[in-house]
């Protein structure tokens, strides 16, 4: 893995992806298409995926791979687990199956970077659509790449190295060791519980193992380096990018540090010195490209495309706008670039209190590095409505200066290859903060472009007819073409609109623990429980047929993921933590027309975004039994359950935040009382809510 352990939790991540991944962006003298059409971007299928997984015969083969191992209950479980996993995966969004230059490319560099000695049928590569720059090995030997990974690497021989690693952990069987030798540490594990230093000692023991299974796998392109052809610099150079990555990262406000002794990966600059110390004086000489150099240039060119669009897609705006405005500073014509950054500004000025009078970029950022040599001995001026000349501070808090800093890490060739001129020199400063930027990038916008529509209708500006009906479109263009076809739809009928579906889209499980007369609380993520529970949550939402939304036979595959999308604006900004109160005007649909058509489709009116938290309550081996209320419930194996209502008012343009919960008489009934009966509770009061 890159940045995470190995494996894929199969779930809908509610992560915010930064954009350090487009720290390394590429700088070449490939022009761009200058049209929108002629970007190809991959979208979702609208059909659902057909899965040829088989997961009974996948856990047999699991079985078979463990055979010398002791059969237990944990086994039986960690091979359950696997299996939900993969069968996720195959059936989810995740895969490519529109772009198969991608995997036939990153299939032939793997069979380059692998000695045949150890290369193997059994290891499948996919590309994923995930803007994260990753990579992860699972089980069976799938690994997958991430394309936000393609924007990082700067040569083939970087992706390389990477599939060399993560093809080290799958020959090591490091996620099975991994379980293992959790299972093993049952004891300390127990002991844990009840002890926040027993606590962090279970956590340093477990992240010193992981970081020991991350030298070993990053000993697997040194070694297969000397056999393969590659550069070996470039085993050195990927962790140098990490490194400088990491940095920005921690820059970013939303950054929350994690202790030293919890992380699961070796410090960048040990791997910097272990993978320059393992090549030293073998005389190695390699080559970056031993595929395709001028396909490498081609799929990391359509990477960048394919990431702002996910991001776009996926709501994550902050991210979209540095990377779309990094790749407008090189190709201002380009309209695909121009949409992105003014949409994204756009949407975010709608939503987001004091978005508009922050920093341009950078105020997402804290702490980032100030040179004074940038800024030269001529005085700086702001052009534009607020003509002025800078002060050093602002100047040093603008986005400008920060292109060769943290932001983007750019050399002075590459800013001398920016075709956006008035962007770059200290003379010509448009704007500083996020409003005057939307004013200078709005003015840029061509009057005869179609894809603009969507932008202009938000700003009660003229919108061009009759673009569906243009010859060549691409299969993006229609999208939105019929996003504003459907948007103008629903603001016409919404008054007449009635219904109000409940949309599930997250499952919280929590574990609390007994230690004599004190419960300790830990968040834990249970494959097996979750996919029971949702089960059990599917059969009972069938009951209420005219109510609740049945993503998988009410849409088509596109359309199920992009309420899917939505929900990410709920879920990772909420209305506790953002808003910070139970109700706000929000025009909801201005923020995200996307799913119109899905609202007209069932003339629904309102939209409640359902999470449901459960509680599960244990008294584990070796601990004796607690007392009081919450002992009591301990003692029995209870259940507590709750939900966050999200309600969307279309008609009156606000958004309604509540929370229901068991009361204590359920949740001490709760030994005979049956889950779905819990189940039935939070969707009554969900209903209640929907109906008000």
């Amino acid at each position: 893995m890159l940045f995470s352990t190995f494996g894929k939790i199969p779930t809908i991540s509610n992560m915010k992806v930064t954009t350090w991944l487009i720290l390394f962006l590429f700088s070449t003298s490939i022009s761009f298409p200058q049209t929108f059409r002629s970007h190809q971007v991959a979208l979702t299928p609208t059909a659902f995926p057909v899965s040829t997984f088989d997961k009974e015969d996948y856990k047999a083969r699991l079985y078979k791979k463990f055979a010398s191992e002791e059969k237990s209950e944990a086994l039986d479980r960690y091979i359950n687990e696997e299996a939900i996993g993969t069968e996720y995966f195959f059936s989810s969004s995740e895969i490519y199956t529109n772009w198969p230059e991608a995997t036939d490319y990153v299939k032939k560099v793997f069979k380059q970077a692998i000695p045949k000695e150890f290369n193997t049928d059994e290891v499948k590569i996919y590309v994923v659509r995930d803007p994260a720059p990753n990579a992860y090995c699972m089980e069976d030997g799938n690994i997958a790449v991430t394309v936000g990974y393609f924007t990082f690497m700067k040569s083939e021989a970087e992706l390389a190295a990477t599939l060399c690693h993560e093809f080290g952990h799958y020959y090591s069987n490091h996620q099975f060791n991994d379980f293992k030798k959790q299972t093993n540490n049952k004891g300390l594990r127990s002991y844990a519980r009840g002890s926040i230093i027993a606590s962090v000692a279970y956590a340093n023991k477990m992240s010193n193992f992981r970081q020991d299974q991350e030298r070993q796998a990053d000993t697997f392109p040194t070694n297969f380096f000397t056999k393969n052809g590659y550069s070996p610099e470039a085993i050195a150079d990927r962790f140098i990018n990490y490194k400088r990555v990491n940095a920005k990262y921690k820059k970013l406000n939303t950054y929350r540090s994690q202790p030293s002794y919890f992380s699961t990966h070796p410090s960048d600059d040990e791997r910097i010195r272990n993978a320059q110390t393992a090549l030293k004086n073998k005389n190695i000489i390699g080559r970056k490209y031993l595929v395709d150099s001028l396909g490498f240039l081609a799929l990391k060119k359509r990477a960048v495309d394919e990431t702002i669009y996910l991001l776009f897609e996926g709501l994550q705006y902050d991210e979209c706008l540095e990377m779309a405005y990094l790749q407008y500073l090189y190709y201002p014509k380009d309209e695909f670039y121009l949409f992105y950054v003014t949409e994204c500004l756009r949407r975010q000025m709608k939503f987001k209190e004091g978005f508009d009078k922050a920093f341009f970029i950078t105020g997402n950022y804290i702490n980032l590095t100030r040179s004074t040599n940038d800024i030269g001995k001529e005085p700086v001026f702001l052009k534009g409505k607020n003509s002025k000349k800078l002060n050093a501070y602002n100047y040093y808090k603008s986005v400008f200066p920060n292109l060769k800093g943290e932001i983007y890490n750019l050399s002075d060739a590459d800013i001398s290859a920016m075709e956006a001129r008035d962007l770059v020199t200290n003379d010509t400063l448009e704007f500083l903060f996020n409003e005057d930027a939307f004013d200078y990038f709005s003015k840029k916008i061509p009057e005869e472009s179609c894809i603009f529509n969507l932008h202009n209708l938000f700003l009660d500006k003229p919108v061009l007819a009759d673009c569906e009906k243009n010859i060549g479109n691409s299969e993006l263009e229609n999208d939105y073409n019929r996003i504003i076809a459907d948007y103008k739809m629903l603001e016409q009928n919404v008054s007449d609109y009635k219904k109000a579906p409940v949309i599930f889209f997250s499952l919280l499980t929590y574990t609390h623990y007994a230690s004599g007369n004190k419960s300790i609380t830990a968040s834990t993520y249970d494959a097996v429980l979750n996919q029971e529970l949702i089960e059990q949550y599917v059969r009972i939402a069938s009951e209420y047929p005219n109510d609740i939304i049945d993503l998988d036979n009410k849409f088509n595959f596109r359309e199920k993921q992009k309420i899917i999308n939505t929900t990410t604006f709920i879920e990772t900004l909420g209305l506790a933590g953002f808003f910070g109160k139970s109700e706000v005007d929000c025009d909801f649909l201005s923020i995200f027309p996307e799913i119109s058509n899905e609202i007209n489709k069932f003339n629904y009116r309102k939209l409640i975004f359902l999470q449901i938290t459960a509680t599960n309550v244990t008294n584990p081996e070796g601990q004796r039994k607690s007392k009081g209320l919450f002992g009591n419930m301990m003692n029995a194996g209870a259940e507590g359950w709750g939900a966050n209502i999200y309600t969307v008012d279309l008609l009156n343009k606000k958004i309604e935040s509540s929370s229901v919960g068991l009361d204590i008489m359920d949740i001490m009934s709760s030994v005979s009382q049956k889950r779905e009966d819990k189940i039935k509770k939070i969707l009554d009061a969900c209903l209640k809510a929907a109906n008000k």
